[in-house]
């Protein structure tokens, strides 16, 4: 199964051959019958647009463009040279390799891994009740404006000199 990103086209290549695994070459998307099912097992195949593209010798091209995430698959027969089917499944996903990175690193950050904190305020018992924090991706931007992952607001309460409340927020 592969993973897409939403928006994203899917692509399932396949090789249409007959008994002695020739490929036939000159089929269009006519020449199929081509179901394409969304995530609720719902058919989706002319909302989807599909379009089908020899490459070559008895090869062949479908590609699609799923409208939701979920897991999206395919069944496309030929009366002729596979009458029982051929499949496949890929994974709509609204998150890519990039944004996963990201987020690691701002668990990193919140783990205290490079992090700076600045605009402190100080109530008369030296307890910190708000501060700003900058997340970065590396540590030679501290204090910086550049290579900021995220920002943070922390405000804090406290009874009696004792913490009382604390709270972090997206900036």
């Amino acid at each position: 199964m592969q993973n897409i990103k939403f928006g994203n086209n899917v692509i399932e290549d396949f090789t249409v051959t007959d008994n002695f695994y020739n490929g036939i070459t000159g089929l269009n998307i006519g020449n199929f019958s081509l179901v394409i099912y969304d995530n609720n097992n719902t058919d989706k195949t002319v909302a989807s647009n599909p379009f089908l593209t020899e490459l070559g010798n008895g090869n062949y091209r479908l590609t699609y463009t799923p409208i939701s995430k979920g897991i999206w698959s395919v069944v496309l027969k030929h009366p002729l040279y596979f009458p029982y089917g051929k499949g496949g499944s890929s994974n709509v996903v609204d998150y890519d390799i990039t944004t996963i990175g990201d987020l690691i690193k701002r668990v990193l950050g919140l783990s205290q891994e490079n992090y700076y904190i600045y605009d402190t305020v100080y109530d008369e018992d030296d307890n910190m009740i708000s501060s700003k924090i900058r997340l970065y991706k590396d540590n030679s931007s501290f204090g910086s404006t550049n290579n900021i992952l995220q920002e943070y607001v922390m405000n804090a309460t406290y009874v009696d000199g004792n913490l009382e409340t604390y709270t972090m927020g997206k900036v």
